[in-house]
């Protein structure tokens, strides 16, 4: 995740504080062969012990908490302000230099080694039905350019890696827009090669 790789970023944030603790625990629980949304499950468990063993304020607990479930599905719904930020800068990936896109593509298969590669290749280019109102994958103009560091199955990466290349525009954030093309690039390359 490229959060605070810029100091643009912690300025959009009104709880910078949230951000990154959202940001650090949204995948401390992170086992590939988990089913999706269970790491970001368990991740939010690990968050509320801690948080109760800080004496962290249940104000805070909650919106954290609310974040790191949030991360196990990118595409649904609208978000805004420090959800934007958190979900944007967590699909920063995408928009990579290719060079670093195809290490963290080469990444995502040794994570799923335990998916046989024939059907790893193809859950992973899993062509998805088209939808003719797609919603923006980035929420804020400033942050966005990722796929997912969620671990879910590899049908559901390839819907993704569909996904975004369906939307219009993939980065809302005036920090990241000029990672759409890029993505798109990178994205499109994937797929080729794996249906290669």
């Amino acid at each position: 995740m490229s959060l605070c790789s810029n100091n643009r970023h912690s300025l959009a944030a009104s709880n910078l504080n949230s951000i990154l603790m959202a940001a650090f625990f949204h995948d401390a629980v992170y086992q590939p062969s988990n089913g999706p949304g269970q790491n970001e499950s368990e991740s939010k468990q690990l968050w509320e012990v801690f948080a109760a063993e800080f004496g962290i304020s249940q104000n805070a607990v909650d919106t954290v908490s609310k974040m790191i479930e949030r991360t196990a599905n990118h595409l649904e719904g609208e978000a805004s302000g420090d959800l934007a930020l958190l979900l944007d800068a967590d699909l920063a990936i995408l928009g990579s230099e290719f060079v670093e896109y195809v290490e963290y593509s080469q990444k995502v298969r040794l994570e799923y080694s335990h998916v046989p590669l024939a059907e790893y290749r193809n859950g992973r280019s899993q062509v998805r039905s088209w939808n003719p109102n797609p919603s923006p994958l980035f929420f804020l103009a400033h942050v966005s350019a990722s796929c997912p560091s969620v671990a879910v199955c590899p049908n559901f990466l390839g819907q993704f890696l569909r996904s975004c290349l369906d939307r219009e525009q993939l980065f809302f954030s005036p920090e990241y827009k000029h990672l759409h093309e890029a993505s798109r690039i990178n994205m499109a390359w994937e797929l080729r090669y794996l249906t290669e």
